[in-house]
């Protein structure tokens, strides 16, 4: 693995856009729908 990231660049670059983006993107459409809730709460 360590060989092949060194080799391509790129498909590390990918790999940490991946572990860092699609989280945050969950995470931001987790808070979404719990403030979505909340607000349907008390309002």
């Amino acid at each position: 693995v360590g060989a092949l990231v060194s080799i391509t660049p790129q498909q590390s670059h990918a790999a940490f856009f991946t572990t860092v983006i699609i989280p945050a993107i969950i995470g931001g459409i987790a808070t979404g729908t719990a403030v979505g809730t909340v607000s349907g709460l008390l309002g």
